[in-house]
């Protein structure tokens, strides 16, 4: 089966009904052209027929998302190197095309994804040259927020810390507040009962320093032991970094791993009860997962 035109955002949204009809089928994708990085885990999405007839391909090489148009057009192209035999499998950047392939559709992970019969290779590099540093800056009258996945990170792993301290240092150009997932506690994926991430937290914001960086403050609020999801005994969190010298964190009461933070007016102004506070944290719908966090900051007096 050639997957030549894409499915249509108007008759299937999601492109489920296209894929499934071809599920378990030997397909061949024509003039396949990559759409993003590939992901952590190595997977590469792209577009057939050189993304002719997808929708909003920008000048790039890469696809945008519209209201109500998700891009179903996209399909992920599995790296199994092992049912490859070992061969290469390339590291191609948007706008990259591989040529045609050839693979079995499959579902995995809530995707549907191509296993290809060979490992693809650039047939036609991209002349777009990422950007490795941001343009936006903090200035007088603006400050700059960033979120960032560490990656289960605990204080042993010290190439991800280090790389990290590069990142938000430079790439990122050290924003005012950061809202950082996956910090794993002290002892990292040792279930040990620890649950506190001070150590965790001191050596992200040291390797930041390091890197030339802001000495950043921090906030957060120690799980329940194995409660909150994530690799086994990891106690996985979300966490503020903030620059004291740019902005201020208001801390009020002294809230727990149960209590949650609600949004009030006092005296004319609209605050936290709690901060840092934990939205909902006894939610069902945060049940084995790291429950959200919320903080107030004050910007050059508010």
């Amino acid at each position: 089966v050639v997957m030549g035109r894409p499915p249509s955002d108007k008759i299937d949204p999601d492109g489920i009904d296209f894929y499934e009809k071809l599920e378990g089928m030997r397909v061949a994708l024509k003039d396949f052209q990559v759409v993003g990085p590939k992901t952590r885990y190595g997977e590469i999405w792209g577009v057939v027929d050189g993304g002719r007839e997808a929708t909003f391909i920008n000048s790039i090489g890469g696809i945008t998302i519209s209201d109500g148009d998700f891009n179903p057009e996209r399909m992920q192209i599995d790296d199994d190197i092992s049912r490859l035999g070992g061969s290469y499998f390339p590291d191609p950047k948007m706008g990259d095309k591989l040529g045609d392939m050839i693979g079995v559709l499959s579902y995995d992970y809530g995707n549907y994804e191509v296993l290809p019969a060979e490992a693809p290779s650039v047939v036609t590099p991209s002349t777009f040259q990422p950007k490795i540093t941001t343009t936006l800056r903090g200035t007088a009258d603006a400050l700059t927020v960033a979120t960032v996945n560490v990656l289960n990170l605990d204080p042993s792993d010290r190439s991800q810390l280090t790389k990290l301290g590069r990142v938000i240092a430079y790439s990122l150009q050290a924003p005012d507040i950061i809202g950082l997932q996956e910090v794993q506690d002290n002892s990292g994926s040792i279930d040990d009962g620890t649950v506190s991430a001070d150590e965790t937290l001191k050596a992200l914001v040291e390797a930041i320093a390091e890197a030339r960086g802001p000495r950043y403050g921090w906030r957060e609020i120690d799980p329940l032991n194995d409660q909150d999801g994530g690799q086994d005994g990891g106690n996985i969190r979300v966490a503020f970094l903030f620059n004291p010298d740019r902005v201020t964190f208001v801390d009020r009461g002294r809230a727990g791993p149960e209590d949650s933070t609600d949004v009030v007016r006092r005296g004319g102004t609209i605050q936290l009860t709690l901060s840092p506070g934990r939205i909902d944290p006894t939610n069902d719908a945060f049940q084995k997962s790291r429950k959200p966090l919320a903080g107030e900051f004050r910007f050059k007096g508010e």
